[in-house]
């Protein structure tokens, strides 16, 4: 059953564009919320796949429903209606987050967030350890936990800072905003010199667009029982805890046995993450878009070992032969320790992150910027 199907709703959204050219803005948001109880009560369903539906709260944070009714080919010209639509909401309460840092660069760029979102009468929260560190004032506590109070998170920092805070934030599928305080970038996208010109125009004017990044799950199971678990966005890495030491293992793709190695390591990275440690490895650039992982060994003691790129539904397990204990690195801020008779389990995870970029973004505009790449000659 598609939901655009029905012919209520058709008539429904037609009245809706009529009414865009004749009603105020107050009006106007009466009637779309009127649409979308509309839409609740056509497909009942959906409403319980997605917490912000039953709190009829901005439908732009509605990514479930969005990618839902995004995945009907019947219905193209509806889809972008409806991307129409979300994109005109506003977020009403926004957490600031990051790792406070020392010099006055990051904390002005935090006061003048701040300040923005207060002149927009918008809520807002912040980490209480930055809170502490920045001594800021008329700001609430943002707990991970309880995500409820906030359905926007802004970043301020580098890749680093964005990691912690997504693989906290997709849990509870609350969109990320970056602004760039690093060094590279990838993830951040608004430059801390026009933050007020970028937010106007994102925050308020709602040209924005929503990019999903998808999450790995890493288990550490003994005799098939998960004993740890553990989420990364960009890669994990398997290694044995002595430094430049080789240490041997297999690799099975769904239970199928793939091959075995003798390496230093093996990096199991996402499309997001092809662009961190994998790409030193001499790994692929994977576009954020592809439904795939890719196995990168290190220093693998062969000379035809290369790179594999797999499709994301399957599950890769990885066997350890010797006696050695190892660890993994989790986008290279949590380590685990793996005892000898263990294995590790990796597939994709349930949640999935959504990014905020401007309408005027392109990933390929970033790696010319990024890595250095030749832009146009003429």
């Amino acid at each position: 059953f598609c939901p655009m199907q029905s012919p209520n709703l058709m008539q429904l959204f037609r009245k809706t564009e009529q009414l865009q050219r004749y009603v105020s803005r107050r009006q106007q948001k009466k009637q779309l919320t009127a649409g979308i109880k509309k839409i609740l009560q056509i497909k009942k369903t959906v409403s319980m796949s997605c917490r912000y539906c039953v709190q009829l709260i901005a439908f732009s944070n509605c990514t479930k429903i969005l990618q839902y009714i995004k995945s009907c080919r019947r219905c193209g010209s509806m889809v972008d209606f409806l991307f129409i639509l979300s994109s005109r909401m506003k977020f009403s309460k926004v957490a600031i987050l990051g790792l406070p840092r020392k010099g006055n660069s990051v904390k002005q760029t935090i006061v003048r967030l701040i300040s923005f979102f207060k002149q927009n009468n918008i809520e807002v929260f912040a980490e209480p350890k930055m809170i502490n560190v920045y001594h800021l004032r008329d700001v609430q506590p943002f707990v991970a936990s309880a995500p409820d109070k906030v359905d926007l998170g802004v970043v301020v920092g580098g890749d680093g800072s964005m990691l912690g805070a997504c693989r906290d934030l997709a849990k509870y599928n609350i969109p990320v905003l970056g602004i760039n305080r690093g060094h590279l970038g990838f993830l951040t996208d608004l430059k801390p010199n026009r933050i007020e010109e970028d937010l106007t125009r994102v925050i308020l004017e709602g040209k924005f667009t929503v990019e999903k990044r998808n999450l790995i799950d890493i288990l550490i199971t003994e005799d098939d029982i998960v004993l740890e678990k553990h989420q990364a966005l960009n890669e994990a890495v398997i290694h044995p805890k002595k430094i430049a030491h080789m240490f041997e293992f297999e690799i099975y793709i769904d239970d199928q046995f793939m091959n075995s190695e003798k390496a230093d390591g093996m990096i199991i990275s996402t499309p997001t993450g092809s662009t961190a440690y994998a790409l030193s490895a001499g790994g692929p650039i994977m576009c954020p878009d592809i439904k795939a992982f890719c196995l990168i060994p290190m220093f693998p003691h062969t000379l035809n070992n290369r790179p594999i790129v797999i499709y994301e539904k399957h599950v890769i397990t990885i066997d350890f032969l010797g006696d050695e204990s190892s660890e993994v690195a989790i986008d290279g801020q949590v380590t685990v320790n793996v005892a000898p008779h263990q294995k590790v389990v990796i597939k994709r995870s349930q949640n999935s992150l959504s990014l905020i970029h401007p309408t005027d973004y392109s990933y390929y505009a970033v790696l010319r910027e990024k890595l250095g790449w030749g832009a146009k000659l003429f």
